[in-house]
């Protein structure tokens, strides 16, 4: 079996390995000279994802194709005509994951639960919209934010006029959502596999994520959550996937709250739940599964793109964290002094990216740790990335 990856960043890295486990030849498609997966998989086609020769030529040596990342171009992939369905997950799924006005359309017309949203067609439109909305919201791109970028928080109406989209007419489409009260995020990976009795669906433990300055931080499992919850909530990945119509990975994010908000939510023991995005692939707080569970997020994955059914995840005994490994971690260094991790042995993992640009921002790295429970296991990756960092960021 031949599986192309579109991007060669960590997450097709990590998949890649899962496939060879399963004797699968990879392929990589990245426009960045830089990427990692340059530096580790040979044959790898460098080109703009709109060279469509490249394309082309590159579906054409595969039997099946997924990506690394929702914000692949999609009319590129259009063009390639039958070549194109050997995406997975396919086009529509793309479409609609990576324009959030297309996202909260589909949650809309399949009636899951999401904050109040309006789209606007041009940024021109966000005065009136605003007035209909009400204050606070989030105005948000339509397509391409990722981490907290193109997104505003407006509080009131003194601070409309000083945002830069408005001021500039930026293009594109936008929404604008209601100010969700928030008091967690959580995030569900879901693995299907279309069949002709049906489908089969396999879940992980719900993830329970932190952010700092809107980059995930820190994720642990098992989340503070009761067994209603937790069931609520798969049950909600479960018909996502479905009325997406899903082949392959999806991870679903979720906002909790105490409150229903002007938006349509569900609720169980007290908390309202709401979806807040979709990505489907592999995901930063799933790259806890490498040491959590009997079966990775990309091992599933894998499992997917050869042909494979979905297996079962279990969680191992105790609790885990995975904390982020950002380029303030690594300052002017070019690698990890991993040696002050000796006094910390309950970290059981930790990943480089292989990135050779680092940014205090950036992505590079993290590691897993594990206690007895998850509150032991979150204090234990903090502690150890304290070490490597000298500063705690949670």
């Amino acid at each position: 079996m031949r599986v192309g990856i579109l991007g060669g960043g960590q997450l097709g890295c990590m998949l890649a390995e899962s496939l060879l486990t399963l004797g699968a030849q990879v392929r990589f498609f990245e426009p960045s000279p830089l990427a990692p997966a340059l530096a580790r998989y040979a044959g790898t086609t460098c080109a703009p994802f709109n060279d469509t020769t490249a394309l082309s030529a590159f579906f054409s040596a595969c039997d099946v194709v997924t990506y690394e990342s929702e914000n692949v171009p999609l009319e590129p992939l259009r063009a390639l005509g039958e070549l194109g369905q050997k995406l997975r997950p396919g086009l529509d799924v793309l479409r609609i994951s990576q324009d959030r006005a297309e996202e909260k359309t589909f949650f809309t017309k399949n009636r899951l639960p999401c904050a109040r949203t309006l789209i606007l067609d041009k940024i021109g439109d966000l005065p009136a919209a605003a007035s209909d909305m009400g204050f606070p919201f989030v105005l948000k791109t339509a397509r391409g934010g990722y981490d907290g970028k193109g997104q505003w928080k407006v509080r009131g109406l003194a601070e409309l006029g000083g945002l830069a989209p408005l001021r500039q007419g930026a293009p594109g489409r936008f929404v604008i959502e209601e100010l969700v009260d928030l008091r967690a995020e959580v995030s569900v990976i879901v693995g299907r596999k279309p069949t002709a009795q049906g489908d089969a669906v396999s879940l992980f433990p719900v993830f329970e994520n932190h952010h700092h300055d809107h980059i995930l931080d820190l994720t642990q499992i098992p989340a503070h959550l009761s067994e209603r919850q937790r069931a609520l909530l798969c049950a909600l990945a479960i018909k996502t996937a479905r009325d997406l119509d899903l082949e392959g990975l999806l991870t679903i994010e979720f906002f909790l709250s105490d409150r229903p908000g002007a938006g349509t939510s569900v609720e169980s023991d007290g908390l309202h739940i709401r979806i807040n995005e979709l990505a489907p692939r592999p995901h930063n707080s799933g790259h806890l599964t490498r040491k959590a569970c009997t079966i990775s997020q990309f091992d599933q994955l894998a499992r997917l793109l050869v042909g494979l059914p979905p297996a079962t995840p279990h969680l191992h005994e105790g609790g885990w964290a995975m904390a982020q490994l950002l380029g303030k971690v690594w300052g002017s260094r070019k690698h990890l002094d991993l040696s002050t991790l000796v006094d910390h042995p309950a970290v059981v993992e930790v990943m480089d990216y292989g990135k050779t640009e680092v940014r205090p921002a950036r992505k590079m790295g993290h590691l897993i740790a594990m206690g007895a429970n998850a509150d032991e296991a979150v204090d234990f990756a903090l502690r150890a990335r304290h070490q490597l960092t000298g500063s705690l960021l949670s």
